[in-house]
């Protein structure tokens, strides 16, 4: 009786040890601080993480209706994964977590293919923040 429990403890010892060894640290995350002065080192970093990420929303702003996939692509790299046709995800040029999911018309005039460059955008999602693919 007395080595079950001794063995017991010894396995249970072994995977809190195991487990605070092998646990992933959480990573900080940024406070704002409380009080901003205006000019100091915090208040320059978090306006210019703001002013960045306005840009990155402007960009996707710049998404119309009726432009190709080749227009697209030019300005927004495709995101990895998989996808549905004529569905397709692009990602922000500078951050691989922002992306948008655009919808197209597939143009018909070339019947030898399912999806090209002159396939027309019909509809955009809205930007969102999603873990990167890579294939």
């Amino acid at each position: 009786m007395k080595s079950k429990i001794t063995l017991a403890f010894a396995l249970l010892a072994i995977f809190i040890a195991f487990n605070a060894i092998s646990a992933p640290k959480e990573r900080e995350i940024p406070k704002q601080p409380k009080v901003l002065v205006s000019g100091s080192k915090e208040d320059k970093e978090w306006k210019a993480r703001h002013k960045w990420v306005a840009e990155c929303l402007k960009d996707f702003q710049t998404l119309k209706p009726g432009m190709t996939r080749a227009e697209i692509e030019s300005k927004f790299p495709v995101n990895g994964g998989i996808t549905a046709h004529p569905n397709a995800r692009f990602r922000h040029p500078s951050c691989h977590y922002f992306k948008i999911d655009v919808e197209f018309k597939i143009d018909k005039e070339d019947k030898n293919r399912e999806w090209g460059e002159s396939d027309r955008s019909t509809k955009f999602s809205k930007p969102y923040i999603e873990q990167p693919f890579f294939d």
